[in-house]
């Protein structure tokens, strides 16, 4: 059968509700005869006959009982979406998946996520930290809604709502030797040391590893982890140095057990982060809501 039409579905409604296609015609400000001909028009779509005439009216057929219920149920889907769609605008109702990177978490849930559930508990967050490359996958297939990253790929099919600069610092323990140096430190200097890292499919360790290719030292890695926060709690030890966020390292340990040294080059100096999501992609209210937090909560995206 074929998609039943709308305007012929209200008048069988209004005949099968007054009993009279007289009165239905009268309730619907038209002539008989049109409801008379759309009657008919429906009843050959569907192959059945709806009503019976007798004195006292039109009686509906059980066919025409099936397609009450039918009317009725429509009728009550659709009140759920309107319903549905008031609440997703006053965000009272919705989803905002977001993937984001290790380095942006403690920031992002702390400043941002708390205020944003508690001014709206009725909207479901989920937060998961992935590498560079498959947030922007993620984001790409729209399974997450927005991702927060470093440095993501310039591709048409991804756009930026929010960048800010961060550059990337060398951190390490206090009472590593390089805490107490009073000279600049050199980034050949700096990489003659153990290095903890994070695997190259993550924005720092693809950095790390092309530090070390512009001078063509090779590294001595001796941790390696997908968790900047791992390296972090590594290196207080003293036993190595990582390259990592300042913002992050700030958030996760305040000013105490790291130090972070400037080093002079340009793939620590000129790095962003950004907030991204799918070109084309129409925002939802409760997106453009999470972007807002970003800008006006984050410490990172604070100035944006």
């Amino acid at each position: 059968m074929r998609e039943l039409n709308e305007r012929r579905l209200r008048y069988f409604y209004n005949v099968a509700l007054h009993g009279s296609i007289r009165r239905a015609a009268d309730e619907l400000n038209t002539a008989p005869s049109v409801v008379t001909r759309q009657l008919k028009l429906l009843e050959e779509e569907m192959g059945v006959k709806l009503f019976e005439r007798d004195v006292s009216g039109s009686k509906p057929t059980d066919a025409a009982q099936f397609l009450l219920d039918y009317w009725h149920s429509s009728r009550s889907l659709m009140e759920i979406l309107e319903e549905r769609i008031a609440e997703t605008r006053a965000l009272k109702r919705g989803k905002v998946y977001i993937s984001v990177s290790e380095g942006f978490l403690v920031d992002f849930v702390d400043n941002v996520v708390k205020p944003f559930n508690r001014d709206f508990p009725k909207i479901e967050l989920s937060v998961n930290v992935l590498s560079v490359g498959d947030i922007v996958d993620q984001v790409a297939s729209d399974i997450a809604h927005l991702g927060i990253v470093y440095n993501p790929p310039k591709v048409s099919y991804i756009r930026s709502f929010l960048h800010v600069d961060v550059p990337i610092k060398l951190f390490v323990s206090n009472d590593h030797e390089l805490a107490k140096t009073t000279e600049p430190i050199t980034l050949a200097r700096a990489l003659s040391y153990p290095i903890a890292k994070m695997p190259n499919n993550f924005g720092l360790g693809r950095t790390t590893e092309l530090l070390a290719d512009s001078k063509r030292i090779p590294l001595n890695v001796v941790f390696s982890s997908n968790s900047s926060r791992a390296i972090a709690h590594f290196i207080c030890n003293g036993t190595a140095v990582a390259f990592l966020g300042p913002r992050y390292v700030a958030a996760e340990f305040g000013s105490g057990e790291l130090k972070a040294l400037e080093i002079d080059h340009p793939l620590l100096t000129e790095n962003q982060a950004n907030v991204i999501a799918r070109s084309g992609r129409t925002p939802t209210k409760a997106m453009t809501t999470m972007i807002d937090y970003i800008r006006r909560h984050s410490k990172i995206f604070g100035r944006c």
